[in-house]
């Protein structure tokens, strides 16, 4: 299950279909394995709410694009 304490800003999921990151309105980003319901990491860094996400082709790398005019790697 997903923490629902804030808004969905943006979605993505990897290429290979094994992730799933949701951008969220309190600046943080939550990546999940697809297949494991309890593999849920959470991020923080950004300084306002993460409003782009892309996985990288090869479903490696995730960047991410805040209200903050930052990308993150």
């Amino acid at each position: 299950a997903f923490p629902q304490d804030h808004a969905v800003t943006s979605l993505a999921v990897s290429p290979d279909g094994k992730w799933l990151a949701l951008g969220r309105s309190d600046n943080s980003l939550i990546l999940r394995e697809i297949a494991n319901p309890n593999g849920l990491k959470i991020f923080a860094g950004h300084t306002g709410a993460v409003t782009a996400l892309q996985f990288t082709g090869d479903s490696t790398r995730l960047i991410s694009g805040s209200a903050d005019k930052s990308l993150r790697l």
